[in-house]
């Protein structure tokens, strides 16, 4: 902006900051972070769920490989210092739970309300 000023040439600092909001939205869309709600504003609701469930899937993914990751270091432990254990989680969202809601909100079969409830905290 600075050097725009400098050398006379036109700056509109709305259509800047909307790239740079396009851009973001361009960089976090494989995993579908809303960067903290930084784009939210320019979302529509229906693709705003969207991308929550294309974080969801993978926040599920990373989590069920870190659990394999773990899980396979604790056989390795367990060879050598003679003990054997598992960690199994349970209760939590799964891939199918994603697939589900990706099924129900495309469909309209179901409120985004209700499409959203197997992923709230409870």
């Amino acid at each position: 902006m600075l050097e725009a000023q400098k050398k006379g040439i036109p700056y509109d600092f709305k259509a800047h900051q909307r790239s740079m909001k396009l851009a973001l939205v361009e960089a976090v869309k494989p995993i579908g972070w809303n960067a903290r709600g930084s784009f939210t504003d320019c979302v529509l609701s229906y693709y705003w769920i969207r991308i929550f469930l294309t974080f969801e899937r993978f926040k599920i993914r990373l989590r069920d490989n870190m659990l394999a990751t773990l899980n396979a270091a604790l056989i390795d432990i367990g060879a050598k210092l003679n003990f054997n254990t598992q960690i199994k989680i349970s209760g939590l969202p799964i891939l199918a739970d994603v697939d589900t809601a990706i099924e129900s909100l495309s469909s309209g079969v179901m409120p985004f309300t209700e499409v959203m409830k197997r992923f709230e905290l409870r």
